[in-house]
């Protein structure tokens, strides 16, 4: 397996990948010699060990964050501009308000993965491509119902995505003070947002009021 394809391997599926089968990520193919049981052993640790150095905050899972969350911000935003119908006015606020709040966070958690030395993990090309494959699982959005629908499971996505990084943190005891306060206050943001999406679509006519 390539560089390329490695990489790309644990990027989009950072859950599926065996580092124990396929090596460390990043490593060429495997050669064709064959290894004593002790050398397999010795292989293994050394496996287990370079996957935990490489992501020293737990930081695959805060990659896939960060690409969902702004997969959401582009979604919101896009429905801001093309909302329409007797709740215009209202949809267009809300939709404005979910993009730009989301901001903050995306900007912090950014920040985060860059201190932690994971810059290669942010790489434009392929965060652009990770917001594309979020994006492409979110249902196409015609009518403003359909919208709020879509801006809706896009925000259940977040805080799935949240509560898995948090967890992730916690069972490598790897959360720090800072990180939990950023992250528990990017799920309570989210949990609002929900909470506005899901007023507006038991209420196609409600007016939106800020919470």
């Amino acid at each position: 397996m390539s560089y390329e394809e490695n990489f790309r391997v644990l990027w989009l599926s950072p859950t599926e990948y065996d580092p124990i089968k396929n090596g460390p990520p990043y490593l060429p193919a495997p050669s064709k010699a064959r290894l004593s049981r002790d050398q397999k052993k010795d292989v293994q640790s050394f496996v287990k060990q370079a996957a935990y150095e490489l992501s020293p905050l737990g930081f695959v899972d805060g990659v896939c964050l960060l690409a969902v969350l702004q997969a959401c911000s582009m979604l919101h935003q896009s429905h801001h501009w093309s909302t329409r119908g007797p709740a215009y006015y209202a949809d267009h606020l809300m939709f404005d308000r979910l993009y730009t709040e989301s901001q903050e966070f995306i900007d912090q958690l950014a920040e985060r993965i860059i201190g932690s030395q994971q810059a290669l993990l942010i790489d434009p090309v392929e965060q652009a491509n990770q917001v594309g494959i979020f994006l492409k699982g979110l249902k196409g959005s015609y009518t403003p119902d359909e919208m709020v629908q879509s801006s809706l499971t896009g925000e259940m996505l977040c805080l799935e995505h949240i509560e898995k990084f948090l967890n992730n943190l916690k069972e490598t005891d790897r959360l720090t003070s800072g990180l939990s306060n950023l992250l528990e206050g990017m799920a309570d943001k989210h949990e609002t947002f929900v909470y506005l999406l899901r007023q507006r679509s038991q209420e196609p006519g409600y007016s939106y009021n800020r919470v």
